[in-house]
């Protein structure tokens, strides 16, 4: 294939390209199991946190979650909740900046349901089966992740088609933060969510009449053709 045979080939592939969405791996992070400090005071070892609800800038009811895997290091999370989840069920997000693999996600509860320890999975726990007072977590069992309840597990982060909710109609989603405050609120949390129910949608009535007036139009017509 010569340069000139290839232009118009080339030109359509790399088109493609840059008008296909982007795409990011859809990444969970646990709530339950950082360790057994309940407070993440001082960051000296693991602990996980809840902490006081804030009004981002967008719009979004947020929730902080500190959590310290590798002291003394405290890493943040923003977390909200989407409802109307269902089978069937597109959620669209719209970013101001794009989250790339890891930024964003779902926050699952992960409980671990350890014998004699709270064993609700929509509840978070420490490390030592012990409640951490919150349900801002997607309670879905600690065997299982986001993946197995989407039809597009590979799809665009902008895109959650779900194929099932595992029970839970309430999924809670995450995106990484500078802090536990709206002072350090994630740059990745999204400027718009539209959850659409696919075919559980139903038309509004002013459709309808829109419709059967269609309708009634092109039979009229038809029967103006055939007496002309």
């Amino acid at each position: 294939m010569n340069l000139r045979s290839c232009l118009p080939i080339c030109t359509a592939i790399l088109t493609l390209f840059i008008s296909s969405p982007v795409w990011a791996g859809h990444v969970d992070r646990p709530a339950s199991g950082h360790g057994t400090d309940d407070t993440c005071s001082t960051g000296a070892d693991n602990c996980q946190t809840f902490g006081t609800a804030f009004i981002a800038s967008d719009g979004l009811t947020v929730t902080p979650f500190t959590f310290d895997d590798n002291p003394p290091t405290l890493s943040f999370l923003d977390l909200f909740s989407v409802t109307g989840i269902n089978a069937g069920t597109t959620v669209s997000f719209t970013f101001a900046s794009l989250p790339a693999d890891g930024q964003f996600g779902v926050f699952t509860c992960s409980n671990p349901q350890i014998s004699g320890t709270d064993t609700n999975p929509g509840d978070a726990v420490d490390a030592a089966g012990t409640s951490l007072n919150s349900s801002s977590c997607t309670g879905i069992p600690n065997s299982e992740s986001s993946a197995d309840f989407l039809s597009n597990p590979n799809g665009p982060i902008t895109t959650w088609d779900f194929s099932g909710n595992g029970g839970i109609t309430t999924w809670w989603f995450y995106a990484d933060a500078t802090g536990p405050t709206i002072a350090g609120a994630s740059a990745f949390l999204p400027t718009s969510v539209t959850v659409t129910n696919g075919s559980n949608n139903v038309p509004e009535p002013g459709t309808l009449l829109l419709l059967a007036s269609g309708i009634a139009g092109l039979a009229t017509l038809r029967r103006r053709q055939a007496h002309s």
